[in-house]
């Protein structure tokens, strides 16, 4: 699945060469539903992006989810289903399992104390007007409203556009898609993606298994 989604986004995180295949789409309609997230990669969002602390280094970084790794099993996440969020097409767990929502927390806790406070326009940026108020507490507690309980798995495919290309993406993608998605999706690694050049790509920086 990785390498049709590289292929469908037109770019790795990883580094190496891709040939996009936008399908059935003109030019113009691939990159209003691909481009703005061949950015960051093929990805699952984790631990929302963040500033290292002042007295923190990227070795540091490391060593703390080499340390996860090693502790940390692996989730049979089960299959998954395309689902529609706004103007955006994502992946997600037919059923996320609670071993998924605590995996997820528990890297946020593990890696909190290398995470440098979020700015006031970061919390402004992140603090949107859709924001539960449990959200805001969790976005104020952890600088990403998506933890605890409010964690929802998702590998984000396309967007943000409107319908009626929205309609057609998704088609598109479930078919090509349909082999993967009855079969069980299982996290089994975790992946540092960072950020050399602000606005700039993603890139893969280290990755561990999870062999706990």
């Amino acid at each position: 699945m990785l390498a049709i989604m590289e292929q469908w986004l037109g770019r790795s995180a990883f580094g190496h060469d891709v040939s996009p295949d936008p399908g059935p789409f003109s030019q113009p309609d691939h990159e209003s539903l691909a481009q703005s997230r061949a950015r960051y990669g093929f990805h699952a969002t984790m631990v929302a992006p963040f500033l290292l602390a002042e007295d923190a280094t990227e070795f540091d970084l490391k060593s703390n989810l080499s340390t996860f790794g090693r502790t940390a099993a692996p989730v049979d996440v089960g299959p998954l289903k395309i689902a529609t969020f706004g103007r955006y097409l994502a992946l997600v767990p037919v059923r996320q399992p609670q071993a998924l929502t605590d995996l997820a927390q528990a890297l946020v806790e593990h890696t909190q104390s290398l995470r440098a406070p979020l700015t006031q326009a970061e919390f402004n940026r992140r603090n949107t007007p859709d924001l539960s108020s449990r959200r805001r507490e969790l976005l104020k507690r952890w600088g990403y409203a998506a933890t605890e309980g409010e964690f929802k798995f998702h590998l984000t495919l396309a967007g943000p556009v409107d319908p009626p290309l929205l309609d057609q993406g998704r088609d598109y993608l479930q078919d090509l898609l349909a082999p993967f998605l009855a079969k069980p999706f299982l996290i089994d690694a975790i992946y540092l993606f960072c950020e050399p050049e602000p606005p700039g790509p993603f890139h893969i920086a280290d990755q561990w298994q999870l062999a706990g």
